[in-house]
């Protein structure tokens, strides 16, 4: 299964959320299926929430967690309304995490990439904060792109932001203030 991160807050009067740009030489360069035969819809130079693959038998959630922090260097992310929105199917899951320090995070992020001694992988080489149309147009702009993104960005947007009373295929209401890796 692979599990994302995506993080959203409010920039500027509007919502925002971190997307990232792999690197050319991610884990998966030029390969077209994960070795158990899945095509690979998120591969080198995508734009994508960070995440990556869930280890078996470990919860979904904290691995969304590690990966992220693997691939961005952040350790410890506080959420803001105490609630996290995991949506997804038994492929894949994107658990949307809405944080009061946003910016800091990013700015961290772009400090973090292309040094070892924060970021493990080297996988993303851009990171930054879009508008939901922003976010969809970067998605929609890849070759390869994935309808996973813009299915789970375009779920959560219209049933959590956008005012409708609609659940997520399941929540987690009861998460702590804050989740260190």
């Amino acid at each position: 299964m692979q599990v994302y991160l995506a993080l959203y807050g409010i920039v500027d009067k509007e919502y925002r959320f971190l997307i990232a740009k792999k690197n050319k030489k991610a884990h998966f360069y030029g390969r077209k299926k994960f070795p158990n035969g899945i095509d690979i819809k998120n591969g080198p130079c995508s734009w994508v929430f960070p995440g990556g693959k869930a280890r078996p038998g470990k919860k979904p959630l904290c691995e969304a967690y590690r990966e992220f922090k693997e691939e961005t260097g952040i350790d410890k992310v506080v959420i803001e309304k105490g609630e996290v929105i995991g949506i997804g199917n038994q492929q894949y899951k994107v658990f949307f995490v809405c944080c009061s320090n946003l910016q800091d995070i990013v700015t961290k992020i772009k400090n973090n990439l292309g040094n070892s001694e924060f970021v493990k992988d080297d996988e993303l080489y851009i990171a930054l904060l879009a508008t939901r149309q922003e976010a969809l147009h970067y998605f929609q702009s890849t070759e390869e792109h994935s309808s996973w993104f813009i299915d789970a960005l375009n779920y959560f947007y219209n049933h959590h932001l956008g005012g409708s009373n609609a659940k997520a295929i399941w929540e987690i209401n009861d998460f702590p203030d804050s989740f260190e890796v």
